[in-house]
């Protein structure tokens, strides 16, 4: 599907030793002007269930406050969605069913995906990263917490071209 406007397609293959050939490219214009909606996700943990995480005065308000922004974008966009999760709804499952909220969104709708709070490299042997949700276990990382692939995982393989992913942690 074209996206509004100019879009750029490229074409390469790769040979039995994947080594890939030159990306050969080629333009198409859809004339339509279509004005997309715009979809905002936002996460923001200040107070952490666990004690030996020190809280945060901003994060949750920091989503808020873009939420509230977005929201006054009536004139560019279609459609405005806003899912905002704070606080005890920052959780591993909220993160990952926030995919559904963008599943239907088409080539020329804009996401923006926005999680504030804390964040942490495990001390496993490939240093993954995570995202502490409210309910974070600092022993136990991988259960409570959202690694990065989870967080990331919302905007891979959906229809918008345009795609932002802001991270204060």
């Amino acid at each position: 599907e074209l996206s509004s406007g100019e879009n750029k397609i490229e074409v390469s293959c790769f040979n039995e030793k994947g080594v890939e050939s030159y990306r050969v490219p080629t333009f198409a214009y859809d004339e339509a002007k279509k004005k997309g909606n715009l979809y905002f996700i936002g996460f923001g943990v200040s107070d952490y269930k666990d004690e030996s995480i020190n809280d945060l005065k901003y994060s949750e308000n920091d989503v808020t406050d873009l939420a509230d922004k977005f929201s006054l974008m009536k004139n560019d966009y279609s459609n405005i969605n806003i899912k905002k999760y704070l606080g005890r709804d920052v959780t591993p499952a909220n993160i990952k069913s926030a995919k559904d909220f963008v599943k239907n969104a088409g080539v020329d709708d804009t996401v923006i995906l926005f999680i504030s709070g804390h964040g942490m490299h495990d001390s496993d042997e490939y240093r993954t990263y995570y995202y502490l949700t409210q309910n974070t276990e600092m022993t136990n990382l991988k259960e409570t917490a959202a690694d990065f692939e989870t967080v990331e995982d919302i905007l891979a393989g959906i229809n918008p071209r345009k795609k932002l992913f802001l991270m204060d942690t």
